[in-house]
C-alpha cells in the first residue's frame, strides 16, 4: 500500500512538474509575441532609419538567429532579413520571425552571406556592425 501511494505521488508531482514547464513555455512565447509587436506597432519611429536604431531600442531581446534574402539583382541585391529569437534552427516553422526589408543601398552584402552561413545563421556581434547602417523599409512580425 505505501509503496502504491509513493508512485502515485510521484506521478502527481511528475505530472505537475511538465504542466508548469508547459505554461513557462507558452508564457515566453507570448511575451516575445507581445515584445516584437510593439516594435511593429511603432514601425513609423524606425522605418527611414539605421538599423542600429531599432537593435539598441531592443533591451529585453536580442535576436538570435538571422537569415536574409539575396538575389542576383546588383540593385537590389539584399532584400530582407528574418531574426529569430530563440535558439532554434531557422527551419522550425512554429517560432516568431521579425522580418525587416530593407531599403536599397550599397553596403555590400557579400560580408553579410558570408557571416550568416559560417555562422550556422547565428546572429553574431560582426553581423550586427555589419547591418548595423543599413536603412529600414519595412518591419513585420510573423507568428505561424
Amino acid at each position: 500500500m505505501k509503496i502504491q501511494f509513493k508512485i502515485f505521488l510521484f506521478g502527481i508531482l511528475f505530472f505537475l512538474n511538465g504542466f508548469t514547464k508547459a505554461q513557462e513555455t507558452s508564457k515566453k512565447a507570448i511575451d516575445t509575441l507581445s515584445y516584437l509587436r510593439k516594435f511593429e506597432m511603432n514601425k513609423d519611429k524606425y522605418i527611414g532609419k539605421r538599423f542600429g536604431l531599432l537593435i539598441k531600442d531592443m533591451v529585453q531581446m536580442q535576436p538570435k538567429i538571422a537569415k536574409s534574402t539575396f538575389n542576383e539583382d546588383v540593385n537590389n541585391p539584399m532584400t530582407s532579413t528574418s531574426f529569430r529569437f530563440s535558439e532554434k534552427d531557422f527551419d522550425n516553422d512554429n517560432d516568431l520571425t521579425l522580418i525587416v526589408k530593407w531599403r536599397t543601398d550599397d553596403i555590400p552584402t557579400g560580408p553579410i552571406q558570408f557571416a550568416e552561413e559560417g555562422n550556422n545563421y547565428r546572429f553574431t556581434v560582426g553581423q550586427k556592425n555589419m547591418m548595423e547602417k543599413k536603412i529600414i523599409k519595412d518591419i513585420a512580425v510573423v507568428s505561424k
